[in-house]
């Protein structure tokens, strides 16, 4: 059993700054939103709150994912956070929902929303805002390799878009054509949902253990090195933007134990070393009675 620990205080201290951006940028377009009683503000004010919902499960993921390996998960609890992502896609999904609901609402019954300019200058503001948390929290999930982090920060990026059309239906409503701001909605309802399922998509292949790397990409390395004869049964799956292989490598019957040893050691740092983001490799050593593993 190793004593691996996992410290995440860099990516909870990203989520804890992003919160508090989202928070802030939700509060004032909730305020404006319901004032203004504008759908359009209401649906994007209603999106950055599930923006700051993601950020306090991404905490609670984290802080799961810091618990040491034990003999229940030999692999650690980093899958907590492919949890936490189709937790924020269920999100996501209701509140397409409410909005859209709403929408047809409006769209059947009318509605005429009480807009003043100085929302556009309110708006533009908060598009500033989203844009620099935005690039932050994505660099900072390179830097860190958290997938969750770069999901985060583009959902939070979606933003940016959102109210860059609600503030253009702000503008249009101005002028009288207020269809737009249920038009709107629509499509910021869409653009949710199209998220959200993308989420739940990368989620759902470290969830299911999708074959992450290609198998002759791990095969060609493999065989490059002196004294292996055959590679077979390659295995590859993600966790938390790192990858787990396995593969069975054969070499000569004839090779001592130690030497068999010696060259598990040297595909399994070549492995590491051509791809990049490879957190452990396990290779089975099978014999062969043939002349290949030593013609080579």
């Amino acid at each position: 059993m190793t004593d691996e620990k996992y410290d995440f205080r860099g990516e909870k201290f990203t989520l804890l700054v992003t919160y508090l951006s989202n928070i802030s940028v939700a509060a004032i377009k909730g305020v404006f939103g319901f004032l203004s009683l504008s759908l359009a503000l209401i649906a994007d004010a209603i999106h950055s709150l599930f923006d700051s919902v993601s950020n306090i499960v991404g905490l609670w993921a984290f802080k799961m994912m810091e618990k040491p390996v034990d003999i229940d998960h030999p692999y650690g609890h980093e899958r907590y956070e492919a949890f936490a992502m189709v937790f924020i896609s269920s999100f996501i999904f209701f509140a397409c929902f409410e909005i859209a609901r709403e929408a047809m609402l409006r769209l059947f019954e009318g509605f005429t929303p009480k807009v003043t300019f100085e929302l556009v200058y309110l708006l533009a503001a908060t598009i500033l805002i989203n844009f620099v948390t935005a690039v932050w929290e994505y660099r900072r999930g390179e830097m860190l390799g958290s997938s969750f982090l770069k999901a985060d920060a583009k959902h939070s990026a979606t933003d940016i878009f959102n109210t860059s059309l609600v503030t253009l239906s702000v503008i249009l409503s101005l002028r009288g054509l207020y269809i737009f701001d249920v038009l709107f909605a629509f499509i910021i309802t869409a653009l949710l949902l199209n998220f959200g399922v993308g989420i739940l998509r990368e989620a759902g292949k470290e969830l299911l253990d999708y074959s992450s790397l290609r198998p002759e990409h791990i095969q060609s390395i493999a065989k490059s090195v002196k004294g292996v004869g055959e590679v077979h049964k390659i295995r590859s799956q993600r966790i938390r933007g790192k990858y787990l292989v396995e593969l069975h490598v054969l070499v000569s019957s004839n090779m001592s134990i130690e030497e068999a040893h010696n060259i598990a050691h040297q595909v399994e740092n070549k492995i590491m070393q051509e791809i990049p983001n490879i957190k452990d490799v396990t290779i089975h050593i099978e014999p062969i009675k043939d002349n290949k593993a030593e013609d080579k």
